[in-house]
């Protein structure tokens, strides 16, 4: 078998490790909305997800119908799923990380704060 043959092979998963993703994904996903409410960046997490699952949307149609993924209609909520969960949690994770430790500096993009939103306390 060459190296090409290996790659291509069709791969067969079993459910359980399925299934263990999906809560592994989740946990992650829960993670990453913690992390942005505690952070303020609440509405850029948002921004981020949506494009996040758009590509992953796209990417999952594309296989689909290329016929390189199989897809009963019932499983388009697994198919939403994992658009959303794939890609979004790790990409507001990294984007408040990246913020933490310096490399980019988005405080521009947070939220504004209690004190920041003018209101009628006295």
């Amino acid at each position: 078998m060459s190296f090409v043959e290996w790659l291509t092979d069709p791969v067969i998963i079993s459910r359980y490790l399925v299934n263990a993703y999906f809560i592994v994904m989740a946990i992650i996903s829960i993670v990453a909305i913690v992390m942005a409410i505690r952070t303020r960046f609440k509405w850029m997490a948002v921004y981020l997800w949506m494009m996040a699952g758009l590509i992953g949307l796209v990417w999952e149609v594309t296989l689909f119908l290329t016929g390189s993924r199989d897809y009963a209609l019932g499983n388009s909520g697994e198919l939403l799923y994992h658009a959303l969960t794939e890609g979004g949690s790790g990409l507001v994770i990294t984007f408040v990380f990246a913020n933490w430790i310096g490399i980019i500096d988005a405080d521009r993009y947070r939220d504004p704060g209690p004190e920041d939103t003018g209101g009628d306390d006295e």
